[in-house]
């Protein structure tokens, strides 16, 4: 065998092996110039990193997975390069490196290293923050004991202490720990401890402790609220509680005050406590004691609650008559505005009580009255409800005449005639016509327009004066009304009885 020929041969199968391994090699070279470079430290001790690099479009999907130092990172696009990855630590221990893997194509890899990053924490931060309850005691209440340590603090070296929502004070951090005491077992209410750098604000830390149930009955959360107050210069008070573990179903509530005590149902809550004195002095404690446990108790008090008392007042009233009726008579609109006032009210005037009326019926009317062209009818208001002094106003309506608009019937021939004064027995009526009265009709009124006596009179001759006697014995004493009437309308005439 030629020895130079088998030379030759071995060197062209060697090219083309080789020539085959370079292809392979720019096939899966997908992924280029890949970078990952840090950014500078934060106060907190952390950095970010930024990832980029270039790819072959046709050989590579949409996205890729980043990962490195046992954590992926995620999905990303391609489209989206760069990317961040932020807030890694900068322990100056871990030595961070990056790879990138298409998320189709497993062949097509990058990665980069940069090594160990130390940050150092220059912000305020807490650390090893916890919070624990301690046993309970006697009266269902615990303490909880709170230890943190702090990097970084404000100048100040103090910080805040907030109880669920509510200052506890400001501390020193080299007082750690604190305590706060009586906080309630009651196991439902959970405590939210913040704790806040005085100087730096944005350093805080929040911690929670879980209701502690201590098991024994408890009076909390107590309040007493006053109520608007009375005219009579009195108010009420709305008191209300929660109790926890009660040993029954009822409460004694004492009036420090008055020294009086009250057993009420843990149903009737909230309680309203009336009658309370608005003078502006007195401070009222109530309190609240668990009927089957002596040891189950709370307190409140109430501070002082001034009322100027509001005295009722009539501030307006109105009397408006109405039209005149054919007869002669008129009634009366009455409307009030008043204030601080009682339920009812009533009304007098020119020596007659006209009743009670109540203000949630205004206006009223009332009548019907005379209006004989003389009188002078007015109308006082008093208030039911608040008599002593009186609660008072009133209306003039005035001298309203009537019967003057009426026909003038003497002078058409019929004449009506009596005494003016009647003292006793009969009433004499006396009754001339210039012509013949077929039917009439004799009435008896009261200056309030009642009929009180009525006798229908027939065959009235012309000429021929008419007497008719009326008993005057039913008549109390005061004024009164005759009225004929008949086909010539109306006469009129008024009368007193002594």
């Amino acid at each position: 065998m030629n020895i130079n020929f088998l030379f030759r041969n071995t060197l062209l199968l060697w090219a083309i092996f080789l020539a085959s391994t370079a292809g392979v090699s720019a096939q899966t070279n997908c992924l280029d110039n890949f970078s990952a470079i840090a950014s500078a430290c934060s106060e907190n001790g952390t950095f970010d990193v930024n990832i980029d690099m270039s790819y072959d479009a046709a050989a590579v999907s949409d996205s890729f997975v980043l990962s490195g130092n046992g954590t992926v990172y995620g999905t990303y696009a391609y489209a989206t390069l760069p990317v961040q990855i932020n807030d890694l630590v900068g322990d100056g221990v871990t030595i961070y490196s990056f790879s990138a893997q298409d998320l189709a194509n497993d062949t097509c890899t990058a990665s980069a290293e940069i090594g160990v990053v130390f940050c150092p924490i220059t912000a305020c931060q807490y650390n090893t923050a916890s919070v624990t309850a301690s046993a309970c005691n006697l009266f269902g209440e615990y303490s909880a004991t709170l230890f943190f340590t702090v990097q970084n603090p404000g100048n100040s070296g103090k910080f805040e202490l907030l109880l669920n929502g509510v200052s506890k004070g400001t501390f020193f951090y080299a007082d750690l720990p604190i305590t706060i005491n009586n906080l309630i077992g009651d196991g439902i209410t959970d405590y939210e401890f913040l704790v806040q750098d005085t100087d730096k604000p944005d350093c805080n830390e929040t911690l929670t402790l879980e209701a502690v149930n201590c098991g024994n009955c408890l009076i909390q959360n107590m309040s007493v609220t006053p109520q608007p107050c009375a005219p009579d210069g009195t108010f009420s008070a709305v008191l209300n509680f929660t109790a926890v573990n009660p040993a029954g179903d009822t409460f004694q509530l004492l009036n420090g005050v008055t020294q009086t005590s009250t057993v009420h149902s843990y149903n009737d809550l909230p309680l309203t406590i009336s009658g309370l004195q608005g003078d502006g002095t007195t401070v009222y404690g109530f309190q609240v004691q668990d009927i089957g446990s002596s040891s189950c108790f709370s307190y409140i008090s109430l501070e002082t609650v001034l009322c100027e008392e509001t005295a009722c007042t009539i501030s307006s009233v109105s009397a408006e008559a109405t039209p005149c009726t054919e007869q002669g008579f008129f009634n009366v609109i009455i409307d009030i505005e008043a204030q601080n006032n009682g339920a009812s009210f009533v009304v007098v005037g020119n020596g007659n009580n006209y009743g009670t009326y109540n203000y949630a019926d205004l206006p009223v009317s009332l009548g019907p009255f005379l209006a004989d062209g003389v009188t002078d009818y007015e109308f006082d208001i008093f208030d039911n409800d608040n008599m002593t002094p009186p609660c008072t106003n009133y209306a003039d309506v005035g001298i309203i005449d009537c019967i003057s608009a009426l026909p003038d019937l003497s002078a058409g021939g019929v004449h009506l005639e009596l005494p003016t004064l009647i003292t006793a027995g009969t009433i004499p009526i006396r009754i001339e016509s210039r012509q013949y009265v077929r039917q009439a009709v004799l009435s008896i009124f009261n200056v309030n327009g009642a009929v009180l006596q009525s006798e229908t009179l027939s065959h009235i001759a012309p000429d021929a004066p008419y007497v008719h006697q009326f008993t005057a014995a039913a008549l109390a004493s005061g004024l009164y009304i005759v009225q004929l009437e008949g086909d010539f309308s109306i006469i009129q005439t008024k009368f007193v009885v002594l």
